[in-house]
């Protein structure tokens, strides 16, 4: 039987990561221990690893389940528009605000894929950085860097006053600040 698709394996991998976003209200990960996370829990070190490689790892690899919880919202999505798809994100976001509010406190960055941010990335290219900085692939890198770091800004914010702005504020906020449509 795969374990991932087990009841029991998946409630104890979203027990690890509950106490660990817990544990993080009040100290610093790199002071959370595995050993505290399992008697926690009431699970054996064992139990921990066929989950994690180490406290590090929870967070990680939450980040990366969000991102393809987030891909296969647009995937099965694809006749919406641009402006819901961007809805039902922040929607995603809003309703893990817990683990994003930890995750961004320790410098992470929200994984959000091209898919969702410029659409075709081709099309963006195009219509944007070639027009603006005539095929400068190098310039045009340090303007997707800016991009990015501006939408990760404002999502932070938004996380950071708990997401009291409604989603249709925030995409009207992309909308001015960034051109996103």
């Amino acid at each position: 039987m795969n374990k991932k698709g087990n009841l029991k394996y998946q409630k104890t991998h979203s027990e690890i990561l509950e106490t660990v976003l817990d544990f993080l209200n009040t100290k610093e990960l790199r002071k959370i221990t595995v050993a505290e996370i399992c008697r926690n829990v009431g699970i054996n070190r064992s139990t921990f690893y066929e989950h994690f490689l180490d406290v590090y790892d929870v967070l990680e690899k939450t980040e990366q389940d969000y991102e393809v919880c987030m891909v296969e919202i647009i995937r099965g999505k694809l006749r919406i528009s641009r402006k819901q798809m961007f809805i039902e994100i922040l929607q995603f976001i809003k309703e893990n605000r817990n683990f994003y509010a930890r995750y961004c406190a320790l410098g992470n960055v929200i994984q959000i894929s091209d898919e969702i941010l410029l659409g075709d990335v081709l099309d963006y290219k195009k219509g944007v950085i070639d027009k603006r900085f005539g095929g400068n692939n190098r310039d045009a890198e340090y303007h997707l860097a800016f991009f990015r770091g501006g939408i990760n800004a404002i999502l932070k914010k938004w996380i950071e006053n708990n997401c009291n702005e409604s989603e249709e504020y925030i995409f009207n906020l992309l909308v001015n600040e960034y051109g996103i449509r």
